[in-house]
C-alpha cells in the first residue's frame, strides 16, 4: 500500500496471464482513492509514480487496472498514463430484455 496525505493506492501481485508476454507476475491495483477535495491537485499522480516506482524495483513491468467505465475521470486518467483497455466486461440482469 502506498499512503499520501489525501489519498491512498492498494495493489496486489498475480500471476501473469497465459498467452501475454507481461512477465511471470503481474500488479492490479486494486484501489487508488483520492479525496475530493484534492482530486486535480497531482495526488493520484503521485501515487501511482510510487506504485510504479515500487512495481520496478520488483521486477515487475506490468500492471492491471478495473475500471467502472462510466468513471470517465478515472480512465482519462490511467489513460494518460499508458494503461489501456484491452477487454470489455458486459454486465446485465437477468431477464431485462
Amino acid at each position: 500500500m502506498v499512503r499520501a496525505r489525501r489519498g491512498y493506492a492498494l495493489v496486489s501481485l498475480g500471476e501473469g496471464p497465459s498467452g501475454w508476454d507481461l512477465g511471470e507476475r503481474v500488479a492490479d491495483v486494486e484501489t487508488l482513492s483520492v479525496l475530493p477535495e484534492a482530486r486535480g491537485r497531482g495526488v493520484g499522480t503521485r501515487l501511482m509514480d510510487a506504485v510504479e516506482a515500487e512495481l520496478s524495483r520488483l521486477g515487475i513491468g506490468a500492471v492491471r487496472v478495473l475500471v467502472i467505465a462510466a468513471n470517465e475521470e478515472a480512465v482519462h486518467f490511467y489513460e494518460r498514463r499508458g494503461i489501456v483497455p484491452i477487454s470489455r466486461v458486459l454486465l446485465g440482469r437477468v431477464g431485462d430484455r
